[in-house]
């Protein structure tokens, strides 16, 4: 009844009261909320315009519903940012996955690399034998006889190899007794001599010969009156394995020695063993490895029909540092040295080449 009174006194010219006129109560809250949203964002521009605009009214009723609107506003805007730029971060992730799942053709389209078949995936990894063996570490020796006449040649690397004598005659006398009448006595006595000057060899140690010429001076014949006898190569074995490491004895006649000489033991490195990987798998890797080289297809078969590869304990070369105490490690190691020194990994197949 108040409402409609309120109604027919308007018509009459009489003023209404804010609160019994909800047009105007409405427009009044926008009004506010309006100009509370324009001084917040406008700063001193939008608070002079604020007044200006709220001088008639009474904007205390609508003032904090203001400003939770601006507030709920300011947080809609923070929310939309943080979803335009994760739709923004996504899609290029997608363009990104999308890009790499697909290869260029020689005509330039783009397709989709299909996925490997059986047949065509690569195996598990190289072929291995049943054995296994360890990493070595070398411990050098020194000499117990005559140990005044010899020399260390790499006394601060740790390699163990000591040349003898010190001083040398240029050129040797010549003999007095005539040289070893064979090679297997000229090759024992080397032996012997070595283990009269370091000492009995140590455990699973031994000395094959690599190879043995007619004279004392390096030649497969003798050249000269005092180089009479035999150039011996005594490669260290560790349980029948070559070693990366031979010793070089030059005997005029039976009695006269020179050289060098590399004596030590060695240490299997606990949990080292491993599974070493065949012959085949070897030559594999070589033959990629030259096919990365640039080396033709006809010359990598024609390499692979005539290396003469071997099995041995070779110088871990990281190990190998010039002027320090480290201990010298071996791996074994799948090599040939024809026509280039060639090195592959028994462990992992890895290949390297050694001048």
């Amino acid at each position: 009844m108040s409402l409609i009174k309120a109604r027919l006194l308007g018509r009459r010219g009489a003023r209404v009261p804010a609160q019994a006129r909800p047009h105007r109560a409405s427009r009044d809250r926008l009004l506010v909320i309006l100009a509370t949203c324009h001084e917040r964002f406008a700063g001193k521009r939008g608070r002079v315009q604020f007044v200006q605009l709220t001088e008639k009214l009474d904007p205390s009723p609508f003032r904090a519903e203001s400003l939770n609107c601006c507030k709920t506003f300011m947080n809609i805007r923070a929310l939309a940012f943080v979803a335009i730029l994760f739709a923004l971060i996504g899609g290029w992730f997608l363009f990104t996955f999308q890009s790499r799942s697909k290869t260029l053709k020689s005509d330039d389209s783009i397709v989709v690399a299909p996925e490997p078949d059986a047949s065509t995936k690569p195996s598990s990894g190289p072929q291995m034998l049943d054995m296994k063996l360890p990493t070595l570490i070398f411990h050098a020796a020194k000499p117990i006889f005559e140990s005044d006449q010899f020399e260390d040649e790499d006394e601060d690397e740790g390699e163990g190899t000591f040349r003898y004598p010190k001083v040398r005659q240029i050129p040797p006398k010549p003999p007095s007794e005539p040289p070893y009448a064979t090679d297997d006595e000229a090759v024992e006595g080397a032996k012997n001599w070595i283990i009269q000057h370091f000492g009995p060899l140590p455990p699973n140690v031994n000395y094959v010969a690599k190879s043995v010429q007619h004279s004392s001076s390096g030649q497969d014949k003798p050249q000269f009156d005092w180089d009479r006898g035999h150039t011996i190569r005594l490669q260290l074995t560790y349980k029948d394995i070559p070693m990366d490491e031979a010793s070089i004895l030059y005997i005029t006649g039976k009695t006269q020695f020179d050289g060098y000489v590399t004596f030590g033991t060695f240490e299997e490195k606990s949990g080292s063993a491993k599974p070493i990987i065949t012959k085949e798998a070897a030559v594999d890797s070589a033959a990629l490895f030259l096919e990365f080289k640039g080396v033709g297809a006809r010359d990598i078969e024609e390499f692979k029909k005539s290396a003469k590869w071997r099995l041995e304990y070779h110088l871990r070369r990281s190990s190998y540092r010039p002027g320090s105490k480290v201990k010298l490690t071996y791996i074994p190691a799948w090599v040939i040295e024809e026509p280039e020194t060639m090195v592959v990994n028994a462990y992992n197949a890895s290949v390297q080449m050694e001048h």
